[in-house]
């Protein structure tokens, strides 16, 4: 079967980009074991695999420094990187990112091409936090974890390298855009939200699911096996905390871009989500990157092309709402 009739009728629907075709043409090669036959550690050791393979190498000139936050479990600490290049003025825009990985494997590691590459493109300080991951902590720990991180951020700045008055926001891919915005929801005072083709309704309700039930990479029975690993029980998919989309109060968010990947299960549940806060009078952004998978935000060593473009238009958002007096409607 070639890669195009892998995709099945979304095969023959959409335009797949050159980039996603080979990229999956790579995964075939490797026969690798699927996701749902591994065990959470191996998964987290394979995606940290594949980071290092696709993500490449990103000239980066600057510091990257570990903090410690302490840990609103009592025990432990919250590690968090601090990536702040040499020409980061203090009072650039702090960023607080949060990786993906469906709140069970993922690390700072997975996104730290993504992370050098923002802080030096924007220029920003950004702040990777490494929350706790389940089964071995389920919801809400990662949320508890990163509202905790994100509120040590806030109000230690200056410790940080940036100035008391930069501005401040979140961002996040996949369940780290639904961390991202959750924080955003619990801590007021952010200035902006990335969320990154965002994991917001974990029913899995929205079309595109079943569009791409099947489909190569992130699918519906991946989603259902994270879910499964990352919840206490199905009870848990009633509260606003787990599934973002079914918060009752919208208004006073922050000024939201929403980028999302055109081949993605997920797909649908943005647009919603985006459409919840534009009707809340939430300024939005939407991005659709076309051609692309769940997941390609992470892997610019192979994603040359789709990341270009996707970091761009971060970058750009960042730079627009990171500034104190820039006040502006962004474009729906």
């Amino acid at each position: 079967m070639s890669t195009v009739e892998a995709w099945g009728a979304a095969g023959q629907k959409y335009e797949i980009h050159e980039e996603t075709l080979e990229y999956f043409r790579i995964l075939e090669g490797r026969n690798d074991r699927p996701l749902i036959e591994l065990t959470p550690p191996e998964a987290r050791e394979a995606g940290l695999t594949i980071a290092k393979l696709f993500g490449g190498d990103v000239e980066f000139d600057g510091q990257i420094k570990e903090f410690n936050v302490p840990s609103p479990a009592g025990e432990g600490s919250i590690p968090v990187s601090v990536y702040r290049t040499t020409k980061c003025p203090p009072t650039a825009p702090v960023v607080v990112y949060f990786h993906g990985g469906g709140f069970v494997v993922g690390s700072r590691a997975t996104v730290d091409s993504m992370c050098r590459s923002i802080a030096r493109d924007t220029p920003c300080t950004v702040v990777s936090v490494e929350y706790r991951l389940a089964p071995e902590n389920k919801l809400p720990a990662s949320l508890d974890d990163a509202v905790c991180a994100t509120r040590w951020v806030k109000m230690n700045k200056a410790l940080i390298g940036a100035s008391n008055t930069s501005a401040m926001g979140t961002a996040g891919d996949s369940v780290g855009g639904h961390i991202a915005t959750t924080v955003c929801h619990e801590v007021p005072g952010m200035d902006f939200q990335v969320l990154v083709y965002p994991m917001v309704d974990l029913e899995n309700i929205y079309p595109s699911v079943e569009e791409f039930a099947t489909s190569p990479g992130v699918n519906k029975k991946i989603l259902e096996w994270l879910e499964n690993l990352a919840l206490t029980s199905p009870a848990q998919l009633a509260d606003p905390r787990v599934s973002p989309m079914l918060r009752k109060q919208f208004s006073g968010l922050p000024p939201a871009l929403i980028l999302l990947a055109e081949l993605d299960p997920l797909r649908d549940s943005g647009y919603a989500y985006r459409d919840r806060m534009s009707e809340a009078g939430v300024q939005t952004k939407l991005v659709l990157i076309k051609g692309a998978p769940h997941a390609f935000i992470r892997m610019p060593g192979h994603f040359k092309q789709l990341c270009a473009s996707s970091y761009a238009s971060i970058s750009e958002f960042i730079r627009k709402y990171g500034s104190n007096d820039m006040k502006a409607p962004a474009e729906d």
